[in-house]
């Protein structure tokens, strides 16, 4: 029987046709397992407009990556487009230095670049328009090796290395180093001499960016510390893909000239190559794939889609980490539940409930979604507008929805039209944007708006600096004007008791209790009262404590007499009453 003998040119075809695939398979699995809510959290790192300055060095970087990072949005996406990258620049470098005669093992160990550049990836610092830049930078050395007479080849470069400056930023020099050492194995005589031609017109261009303003310093003009926070100092690493990619077009011109000969030892080339590329990213994502933000990035993914059960869920557990803390409170809020059940989990003081404002993204946002939240505007538009400053990058798209919304409520129309049309240039929050602009057309219509009214009513035009008198001035105000709103009353309630301020607890029941604002107390409310009260229990019924509340003090003050003097007293207390206010008062600093 007659075997159909396939073509060596197509069978090496379809084998590349594979293994590219099976590339590409494995770079989304890994981003999508490793790193899906990462993806989220970038989207929300900048909000893409579609504006374009040329007259920025590496604007057509910054523009392509804007265009695709918006889309990260949606779920899967993000994973896609990052493994199609991965694996376009990872059979790019192949080809270059499969023209320098590396075979075999060249397509494994091409895998080092796109590894290289996804460990900056899992830094949230990371700008990806280094990748993209990258991506470009590598398109250009393609297309220029490409070019058959040796003159034009040069011309080309030189032409396409101060190109790449503004195109695509620092990357000209990583373009210009790797032709230079391209052309060391492939050019001959004066041949190699020209190579540094694109070398100096790269460096000419990074120099006129860096002094006309195109750049924000000298050393962003020539280095890719340009794609990273200006405001952070970045880690080697940044280097690493740069080095990878000289280093294995140095290999690539070495081994071409070697070629194995034994089929065995190309067998074991690759394998040792494989091992190699699998053990760098094996422990390099160990080391910086950041998964102690992984939770962070859960929690602020549900928190931005008010799924509060699902934040409670991530949360509940934590008994050390103040933001998470601060989460699971507000969420135990949006869920009704705050003052009933805030002692059944974990807590560490004020900074739980509240978070000290440490300037960051992140504090910025979570503080914003408090206080908006309880209903101080003014509070939650500031937290809004810094966050949107320390993001830099243009903005958060959270973040400028709520200045929209807190424009709004204050009767700004116009101010907030302008954070609209931001975001109505956004695909994926253009339908939001075009139902708050009929708002902002139509501000008479707010008083339809369940939410925007009901916030507009809790500082009643009340004129003065809001938290200029303490955040508990402005929750009691909250609370006169909207006393139908109980999350404002419960938070500073719950301030009180965190902070074991009885006084202050005690002036909140005697001006809010059997009114609107409180009608009733909920557990630890009472659990307080019952301290307050311990030597005059015929209060008690004045604050109508529940008999299971009074039965649970009753067994708390026996078990604690008990064994005062037994060295397992807290941890005896611990197991049977942790989950009220009178162990938090009686052993938490």
């Amino acid at each position: 029987m007659n075997t159909i003998q396939i073509p060596n040119t197509r069978r090496n075809l379809l084998l590349q046709v594979i293994y590219w695939g099976i590339t590409f398979a494995a770079w989304f699995i890994f981003l999508n397992s490793f790193s899906r809510y990462h993806f989220f959290y970038i989207e929300q790192a900048q909000l893409f407009t579609g504006e374009i300055n040329t007259h920025i060095s590496g604007w057509l970087a910054q523009y392509l990556t804007g265009s695709y990072v918006q889309h990260f949005a949606v779920p899967l996406v993000g994973p896609i487009i990052l493994a199609f990258i991965n694996t376009f620049i990872a059979g790019l470098t192949f080809v270059v230095i499969n023209r320098l005669g590396m075979k075999g093992n060249g397509m494994i160990l091409a895998q080092l670049v796109p590894v290289c550049l996804t460990f900056m990836f899992f830094n949230h610092l990371y700008n990806l328009e280094g990748t993209t830049a990258f991506l470009l930078a590598l398109l250009a050395l393609v297309g220029t090796i490409s070019v058959k007479p040796w003159i034009a080849r040069f011309i080309t470069a030189a032409i396409l290395a101060p190109l790449l400056q503004w195109f695509a930023g620092p990357v000209a020099l990583l373009y210009a180093v790797a032709f230079f050492l391209f052309g060391l194995f492939r050019e001959a005589g004066w041949g190699r001499i020209t190579a540094l031609l694109p070398l100096a017109t790269a460096s000419g261009a990074a120099y006129y960016a860096a002094i006309t303003g195109m750049t924000d310093a000298m050393s962003l003009a020539f280095l890719p510390d340009e794609y990273f926070h200006h405001n952070a100092q970045p880690d080697k690493l940044i280097y690493a893909a740069w080095w990878v990619l000289w280093g294995l077009i140095l290999l690539g011109g070495w081994m071409g000239k070697r070629e194995i000969q034994s089929a065995k030892l190309r067998i074991l080339s690759f394998a040792v190559s494989l091992l190699l590329v699998l053990g760098i990213a094996w422990q390099g994502t160990l080391r910086y794939g950041n998964a102690h933000t992984t939770l962070l990035k859960q929690i602020t993914y549900y928190a931005q889609r008010e799924d509060w059960q699902k934040v409670l869920d991530l949360t509940k557990d934590n008994r050390t980490n103040y933001l998470y803390i601060s989460y699971r409170n507000l969420a135990l809020s949006h869920l009704g539940t705050l003052a009933d059940d805030l002692f059944h989990y974990p807590q560490v003081g004020l900074l739980g409930l509240l978070p000290t404002w440490d300037k960051s993204p992140t504090t910025s946002s979570l503080l914003s979604d408090i206080y908006y939240h309880i209903g101080d505007i003014a509070l939650a538009q500031q937290m809004a507008f810094e966050g949107n400053m320390a993001q830099g990058n243009g903005g958060c798209p959270h973040l400028w929805k709520r200045l929209v919304e807190t424009n709004l409520i204050f009767d700004a129309p116009k101010i907030a039209l302008k954070y609209i049309d931001l975001l109505a240039k956004a695909p994926h929050h253009r339908a939001w944007a075009e139902q708050q602009r009929e708002l902002a057309l139509h501000p008479e219509r707010i008083a339809d708006d369940p939410e925007l009214s009901a916030k507009r009513r809790f500082f009643g035009g009340e004129q003065h600096l809001r938290h200029f008198y303490g955040i508990d001035f402005d929750i009691r105000l909250i609370a006169e004007h909207c006393p139908e709103s109980h999350a404002a009353v419960e938070y500073l309630g719950c301030l009180f008791l965190l902070g074991k301020d009885l006084q202050g607890f005690q002036a909140l029941l005697d001006k809010y209790y059997g009114t609107p604002v409180l009608p009733e107390l909920p557990v630890s409310f009472q659990q307080a009262v019952v301290i307050i009260n311990e030597k005059a229990p015929e209060n008690w019924a004045k604050y109508h404590i529940t008999p299971e509340v009074a039965k649970q003090f009753d067994a708390f003050r026996t078990t604690f007499n008990r064994n005062r003097q037994s060295a397992a007293l807290r941890s005896t207390l611990l197991r049977y009453f942790g989950d009220t206010y009178w162990y938090y008062f009686t052993f938490k600093k």
